[in-house]
């Protein structure tokens, strides 16, 4: 790795947590944090429907618009959970996003995941890995490029998993 990239990251970290400790924001880290798990708990998980990922996509872009006003009642530098929280917090967004919108533009059930909304594997369309990158800190949702598969190099080839029908598209 470049050490200019390094640095690069470095001095944004740095100045992220600066932002933290000297902001004036009001939301509360550990708020965001627990409606974040709510959200991915209640409408991100193995059983999925497009409304209510949809949902869910909406929600976690309020938050991650949210967590960017974030407050610290503790400001010490220091051994400080409350900074350490609000630090991860925007992170896990980001992260809960990737999943989520992900799902939602995946329009079909594969692997332990079943939308009951498309319960056929589509290989014709979605054997690809999806590839997400966010290109400005502005951003709430992630851009999103796929990458081929091949399934002869694949230690576990696609097969149906247990979940919905026993079919798939070609």
């Amino acid at each position: 790795v470049p050490m200019g990239l390094v640095r690069e990251f470095l001095e944004r970290e740095q100045a992220h947590l600066k932002s933290l400790i000297d902001g004036s924001g009001s939301e509360d880290a550990s708020a965001l944090r627990a409606r974040m798990q709510e959200i991915m708990t209640d409408k991100v998980g193995i059983f999925r429907r497009g409304e209510d990922l949809q949902a869910a996509v909406d929600e976690l872009q309020q938050l991650l618009v949210n967590s960017r006003s974030i407050g610290l009642r503790d400001r010490s530098r220091g051994a400080n959970p409350e900074l350490v929280t609000a630090y991860r917090v925007q992170k896990m967004l980001k992260v809960a996003l990737c999943i989520a919108y992900g799902a939602l533009i995946r329009t079909e059930s594969r692997g332990a995941h079943f939308r009951q909304d498309f319960p056929r594997r589509n290989d014709a369309e979605w054997l690809k890995r999806t590839l997400a990158t966010w290109k400005s800190d502005a951003d709430t949702l992630p851009t999103f490029a796929y990458e081929a598969l091949d399934v002869n190099a694949m230690e576990l080839p696609p097969g149906w998993r247990g979940y919905g029908a026993k079919d798939y598209v070609d």
